[in-house]
């Protein structure tokens, strides 16, 4: 049995990891401009880590209308900005520079003791993003 996915899903080869985070950024940005053709805004959901930063450098240098891209991460620690284990303080040194500081960041941790405490406000936060994500 084959499923839709793997219909759609094709093996790439890249010369280096420049390559890969240049093709996954215009990927992704192809998928932002075509949401923002639809709607009035796009959304991106990222993972933190230091993995996906050259792709998010990479994906600064897009042309797009960031400021109608709203950006969240999908994983932070709980930790402020200042901690240099944050994804926050990561994705906005490597994406939300230059053009790309337009787009309006939705982060995931608050400045209270424990996740549980910030829950409702991040949820109330996350469900004002354009849902689904276009990327």
């Amino acid at each position: 049995m084959t499923s839709n996915l793997s219909l759609k899903t094709q093996l790439r080869d890249f010369p280096d990891p420049q390559a890969l985070a240049q093709a996954l950024a215009q990927a992704v940005a192809d998928d932002l401009r075509a949401a923002l053709a639809a709607r009035a805004s796009a959304s991106l959901a990222l993972s933190g880590g230091n993995t996906p930063k050259a792709f998010m450098q990479a994906l600064a240098l897009q042309t797009l209308d960031w400021a109608r891209v709203a950006v969240t991460l999908v994983d932070e620690r709980w930790v402020p900005e200042s901690n240099p284990r944050s994804n926050a303080a990561l994705l906005k040194a490597n994406l939300l520079d230059g053009p790309a500081a337009m787009a309006r960041f939705v982060p995931l941790h608050r400045a209270v003791p424990q996740p549980e405490d910030a829950l409702a406000e991040v949820e109330r936060a996350l469900l004002a993003m354009p849902l689904p994500f276009d990327a």
